[in-house]
């Protein structure tokens, strides 16, 4: 079973004691963080750092939208309240501008629609990720999957980062 809270700190609460003239330790408590509440997102430099000039324009989408990554699924369900809020966040008030800044991070390659859905997303693990690195080429082939292009552009091999791997799917 996992543990919801993690012992973060210490609080410590000290009394000046008028009597002898000094601090006393009174109290001492832990300070706990919920792990619900705690989202980390890996941004990979593997094979190099030109993605990032490269998606310089849905940077910022692609990061925020990292936090609503299905632990299970790896895909990113865009509901209408969270189209709202990126829409908010953006300052977007056209609906329209907020389809159009998605279709520029499909089309730069930092995410693809899954099974071609308008509210199902996954954002490309070859860049931005949550989960281990162990399960990170299981990510990226299943990425390759839903974009449907058969090709896998991003480093895939682990033991030897500098090879890039290049495969073509056949069917």
């Amino acid at each position: 079973m996992r543990k919801t809270k993690r012992l973060v700190g210490q609080q410590i609460e000290e009394r000046y004691d008028t009597n002898t003239g000094k601090y006393k330790v009174t109290t001492v408590k832990g300070v706990y963080k919920n792990y619900a509440l705690e989202h980390f997102t890996m941004v990979r430099f593997t094979d190099d750092d030109k993605w990032i000039k490269e998606l310089k324009p849905v940077l910022p989408l692609l990061l925020i939208m990292s936090q609503w990554i299905d632990a299970t699924s790896d895909i990113v369900p865009l509901s209408s309240d969270r189209r709202a809020y990126l829409c908010q966040f953006f300052d977007l008030s056209n609906p329209r501008s907020l389809t159009t800044l998605l279709a520029q991070a499909i089309r730069l390659d930092g995410m693809t629609r899954v099974n071609g859905s308008t509210s199902a997303f996954m954002i490309n693990p070859a860049f931005i990720y949550r989960g281990s690195t162990k399960g990170l080429a299981g990510k990226i082939m299943k990425y390759v999957e839903y974009k449907g292009s058969g090709k896998i552009t991003a480093n895939t091999n682990f033991e030897n980062p500098t090879v890039t791997l290049f495969s073509e799917f056949r069917g």
